[in-house]
């Protein structure tokens, strides 16, 4: 560089930085013209309208909604306790080698009216093959529907101390 472009350099910082707070400055202003049209709309609310805007508006309210919500579906997760409960499961497996089991007659027992069993000497034999085992259970908790039904009708006692409701 040289020294007639260095007589520059300051003249282009001080046009830069104007050109800068003249931006900032017209940003301020149609902020400041936004906030003047919404306080103009504001002012034409019914009263009932401002109501229904600050109580929506509110955290508190929210909140409080919120826990409600929560409460209700407390109470639905109770209920379902009610019920039976049903599970379904499927395994599968896969042989890798040839099992072989050997049963001698009576090695489950001798019974007089029905004989030994197995009635004679027996083998079974697997090979390897795909297999698949399919449970289905259901379930009732029975003797806890009394306590299910009091949480969902009252307060429950436990050790002298009052639980809130579900």
């Amino acid at each position: 560089m040289n020294q007639k472009n260095l007589k520059y350099i300051p003249i282009a910082i001080i046009l830069f930085v104007l050109c800068f707070i003249n931006t900032f400055r017209s940003f301020g202003e149609e902020v400041i013209v936004e906030q003047e049209v919404v306080i103009a709309e504001v002012s034409q609310l019914t009263s009932e309208e401002a109501l229904v805007i600050a109580v929506a508006e509110n955290p508190k309210v929210r909140n409080a909604f919120l826990e409600t919500k929560k409460a209700d579906n407390a109470i639905w997760a109770i209920k379902t306790r009610l019920f039976p409960e049903f599970d379904f499961s499927l395994y599968e497996a896969y042989h890798l080698t040839d099992e072989s089991f050997d049963f001698k007659q009576g090695a489950f027992g001798d019974f007089p009216v029905i004989g030994p069993i197995p009635a004679q000497n027996t083998s079974i034999e697997t090979t390897p093959d795909f297999t698949i085992f399919i449970t289905a259970t259901a379930s009732q908790p029975i003797s806890q529907l009394y306590e299910i039904s009091l949480l969902l009708t009252g307060p429950v006692t436990r050790g002298g101390e009052v639980s809130p409701r579900y």
